[in-house]
């Protein structure tokens, strides 16, 4: 008799989805993706908004925003494990987060969205569902597609 297929990765932290990345990228926690969106909103308003969309346009076609960029986090596509593309970015970024926070801001349990990625077992937000993404840590820049 055979055992079933595990569904977590022998490497602690990380699901078994991801068990062809390299050991050094994990799923981004909690903590870090509120770090990286209170950072965001922070380049926002340094930026004047116009710096903060040039800076995204650049970084979109590696997976990233620009506070993703300073944080070391990649987004990828969850099914190909390979950074996302400019226009699933775009997707993820406008009209995806801004849908569910405006859904969130004008319903009374609408803040509980905040914390889905508190129980999922990737970590996704739900605008990560809506466009099939994942954010991970790439503190190594492994995952870069331009390398």
């Amino acid at each position: 008799r055979t055992s079933p297929p595990s569904t977590t990765d022998p490497t602690p932290g990380r699901p078994a989805f991801m068990h062809e990345l390299p050991a050094t990228v994990r799923l981004s926690s909690a903590w870090r993706r509120l770090g990286g969106y209170l950072l965001e909103g922070l380049l926002i308003l340094l930026t004047l908004i116009i710096g903060w969309l040039v800076w995204s346009i650049i970084v979109w076609g590696r997976g990233q925003t620009p506070a993703k960029q300073l944080l070391g986090m990649r987004v990828l596509s969850r099914e190909t494990l390979t950074s996302a593309r400019r226009g699933r970015m775009f997707a993820r970024e406008i009209p995806c987060k801004w849908i569910i926070e405006v859904f969130a801001s004008v319903t009374i349990v609408g803040f509980v969205v905040y914390f889905w990625l508190l129980w999922d077992n990737a970590r996704q937000e739900l605008w990560d569902k809506m466009v099939e993404t994942i954010v991970v840590n790439d503190p190594e820049n492994l995952l870069d597609p331009r390398r």
